[in-house]
């Protein structure tokens, strides 16, 4: 093995445009089969339920984050809204979900994917607040959760001169299903 491996390496020297012609061929080749593997985790993701939108609050609930994120990202996406991208991750401040609404606004989400016993604080509506205008240049902003908001959230939120769309359990699923309005309307 290691002479033929000599011998190849030795008539490939000697032959640099035949090299060139099988480094084109292997680059090709790699570009390929990167595509296929990305159809197939993009086939993956749909399988796994991530192509629909859920239809119930546990669905919502069994989301990864990551895919909590990108079904709001289709709901904003479905009603309306352009250039939405998902922002979401590490040192994403504050802002899960950026889109330009229907009537040209900029709206930055957080989303939240809570348990039944876990609510929204008032830390996660100032975090949004500080940072939807100055750092994402939106005009406005919405926290969306399964859960719900604690009181001290709800209260802090009505005292804003512009409150930020708070989107509870129950809204989502009526937004999802087509029976609520959208956090911007």
């Amino acid at each position: 093995m290691a002479v033929a491996l000599l011998f190849v390496g030795d008539f490939l020297g000697r032959h640099p445009g035949i090299l060139a012609v099988l480094l084109v061929l292997l680059g090709t080749a790699g570009v390929v089969v990167a595509a296929l593997w990305g159809r197939g985790q993009y086939r993956r993701w749909r399988q796994d339920g991530h192509g629909h939108l859920p239809d119930g609050l546990e669905q919502w609930r069994a989301l990864s984050p990551g895919g909590f994120e990108h079904a709001v990202a289709r709901l904003c996406q479905r009603d309306g809204c352009t250039r939405v991208e998902v922002l979401g991750g590490a040192n994403d401040r504050a802002g899960d979900v950026r889109a330009r609404t229907p009537d040209g606004r900029w709206l930055l989400v957080q989303c939240k994917r809570y348990g039944e016993g876990k609510r929204v604080s008032v830390e996660v509506l100032y975090q949004v607040n500080g940072t939807y205008r100055e750092s994402h240049g939106c005009d406005l902003a919405a926290v969306v959760t399964t859960s719900t908001f604690t009181s001290s959230a709800v209260d802090w939120n009505s005292d804003l001169d512009q409150p930020l769309r708070l989107v509870g359990s129950r809204q989502l699923l009526a937004w999802a299903q087509q029976q609520g309005p959208a956090p911007w309307e």
